[in-house]
């Protein structure tokens, strides 16, 4: 799923600021329930109304990356954590 949100993001091209505004979580939005449809840039207004409620915007956000690099960590395997103490050390 990753993957495929990735490629249609880079697919966006010299377009991905639209695509960012348009399906990334905007808290404003969430908190006061007013959707944002129109962002003011200096080459002009941007169109970023959300085809679908504000709300989902909390999931698509998760499946977005900033680039190549990103992406690669994000799905590289973590390193193992050693699970923690169940009687740890008291202090004297």
């Amino acid at each position: 799923m990753n993957a495929l949100v990735f490629l249609y993001e880079l697919a966006w091209g010299s377009d991905r600021t639209t695509f960012v505004y348009t399906f990334g979580l905007i808290p404003s939005e969430l908190i006061t329930g007013n959707d944002f449809t129109t962002l003011l840039i200096q080459q002009g207004p941007l169109d970023i109304a959300t085809p679908w409620p504000a709300w989902t915007t909390l999931f698509t956000s998760m499946f977005m990356h900033g680039d190549i690099m990103h992406f690669g960590s994000k799905l590289s395997p973590q390193p193992r954590r050693s699970a923690p103490l169940a009687n740890p050390p008291r202090d004297r």
